[in-house]
């Protein structure tokens, strides 16, 4: 079997939004630049949309943008009915003639775990409301039109284990954003509150809108999120239009990535305990671990 063969096994299955910036960014460098027709297609970003069923006039339209292997990337994550995989992607490579990208991005799109997910849902699950609302939210994103993965505590997780650890690795290493399902009942989960601080700790400044704020009910804005736009479910007549925003939100690739600002070694030291926040305090140094929800109603 050959190198490419066994990465495209490894792959199988991935969506392309599990790539992070980096590695999106080194196949930009590679493809980016005016190539050459080899074969039956030109060996730059024009021939991989080509492959993967773009037409003429949307691939016109990705010459005009700054970046556009990027944008292609991003566009195509959001097409279900073109395989956006990982190993489809590299078959496409294959077929423009170009291992050297795929040979410079080995190792990193080796290093993709298959148990990925496109969100962590934060809800307290003691509120009947907010219950239904997640297995909707989760029907409709995980359902075919849509094709996202989402890890859901209670319904994803496994009794036994030590809750607040698994949390804090889940967030920070396999989930690309947290949904925040906010309403009168959401304090009353100490769980609830404990992810949306640790999640809030990964996204400083909110540069990464790694934390998506979706109203449920009506309550204040939180402080904690204040500089965060939300998606509002409240309103019976724009719920319709939310949930293929939610769905862009959720597949949009995270920059900059978690890593940028904090190691794997720094994520595998946090061990966070059912009793506060310390750990993830005294290594952030950050007060919106320590921030109270006092504003809600």
């Amino acid at each position: 079997m050959s190198d490419n063969s066994s990465i495209k096994d490894v792959c199988k299955g991935v969506p392309l939004h599990a790539l992070n910036m980096a590695v999106r960014n080194k196949m930009a460098s590679f493809l980016d630049p005016e190539g050459f027709v080899t074969g039956d297609f030109c060996n730059d970003y024009t021939g991989l949309a080509e492959c993967a069923g773009f037409q003429y006039e949307e691939i016109k339209r990705l010459q005009s943008q700054r970046k556009p292997t990027l944008e292609f990337l991003h566009e195509w994550g959001t097409r279900q009915d073109r395989d956006p995989y990982v190993d489809v992607l590299i078959s496409h490579l294959e077929r423009i003639g170009r291992p050297d990208v795929i040979d410079e991005c080995r190792q990193q799109i080796g290093s993709i775990d298959k148990l990925y997910y496109d969100g962590f849902v934060i809800y307290n699950p003691n509120g009947q409301a907010d219950l239904n609302f997640v297995k909707e939210l989760a029907d409709r994103l995980e359902g075919p039109e849509y094709g996202l993965k989402l890890f859901i505590p209670f319904r994803d997780d496994l009794p036994g284990t030590a809750r607040y650890e698994v949390t804090a690795e889940i967030i920070a290493n396999r989930c690309k954003r947290a949904l925040v399902i906010l309403s009168p009942s959401f304090l009353q989960s100490p769980a609830a509150d404990f992810q949306l601080k640790f999640a809030q700790c990964l996204s400083p400044g909110a540069r990464s809108k790694k934390v998506v704020p979706v109203f449920n009910g009506r309550c204040k804005m939180p402080n904690i999120l204040r500089a965060v736009n939300f998606v509002d479910f409240t309103n019976p007549g724009l719920r319709d239009w939310n949930w293929p925003r939610l769905a862009a939100v959720l597949k949009c690739p995270l920059e900059p990535d978690i890593e940028t600002y904090m190691n794997k070694e720094e994520l595998a030291k946090i061990k966070m305990s059912p009793d506060g926040y310390k750990q993830a305090r005294d290594m952030f140094a950050l007060r919106v671990a320590l921030t109270d929800f006092k504003d809600f109603e």
